[in-house]
C-alpha cells in the first residue's frame, strides 16, 4: 500500500506537499495511507487538503501515529477509514481566531467563522453521528481522546500495533 506522511503544522506549504504527492499517485486505484502526526494548524489549508483528498479516484485511509490535533483530526475524520497506534491521541476543539478592527469587520469575521464551524462539524458528522449543534456544544472544551476511547466512541475503525488489532466490532473488555 502506498503512503504519505503528514507531519508538523498544517499550513499552505504542507497542503502543497500533499497535493503534489496525490498528483504523483493519481495514476492508480491502489489505496493510499495518510499517516498523521500533527498539532493542527490553519483551517483554510486543512480544507484545501480535504478537497485534494476528496478529489482522488483512490481511497484514502488514515493512520494516526502520535497526535492528530485540531485541523489534523478533522482531516483524519474525512478519510475512508481511520486507525490509530495504541499510544496515539486525537484532539478536537472549537474554531479559534484573532480578530481586530472595526465592529462591522469583526462582525463579518464572526459570520465567516460560523460558516467554517458548520463545515468542520459537517465533516465530523460522518464519524460522530451527532447533530451539528451537539458537536458545536461538545467542541466548546478541548477534547483529548485516546485510541481506546476513539474506538469505543466509534470514530476510528481500528487500533494498530497491538498483538491482536482491536476493531470497533470487537468487545473492548
Amino acid at each position: 500500500m502506498r503512503q504519505i506522511t503528514l507531519r508538523g503544522y498544517i499550513d499552505d506549504y504542507l497542503a502543497d506537499d500533499l497535493s503534489h504527492w496525490l498528483a504523483f499517485y493519481n495514476g492508480s486505484q491502489e489505496p493510499v495511507v495518510l499517516e498523521i502526526h500533527s498539532p493542527g494548524g490553519s483551517v483554510i489549508a486543512g480544507l484545501r487538503m480535504i478537497d485534494a483528498i476528496n478529489s482522488q479516484p483512490f481511497p484514502m485511509h488514515c493512520k494516526v501515529n502520535g497526535i492528530a490535533a485540531s485541523m489534523a483530526a478533522i482531516i483524519a475524520m474525512n478519510c475512508k477509514s481511520v486507525s490509530m497506534t495504541p499510544n496515539s491521541h486525537l484532539m478536537f476543539h472549537e474554531l479559534s481566531t484573532i480578530a481586530f478592527g472595526k465592529y462591522s469587520e469583526i462582525k463579518t469575521e464572526l459570520e465567516f467563522m460560523d460558516s467554517l464551524m458548520d463545515k468542520l462539524t459537517g465533516i465530523m458528522q460522518k464519524r460522530f453521528k451527532q447533530s451539528n449543534e451537539e458537536l458545536k456544544t461538545w467542541l466548546e472544551k478541548d477534547r483529548y481522546i485516546t485510541a481506546e476511547k476513539a474506538l469505543e466512541m466509534g470514530i476510528i475503525d481500528s487500533i494498530e500495533g497491538q498483538t491482536e488489532a482491536l476493531t470497533k466490532e470487537e468487545d473492548m473488555n
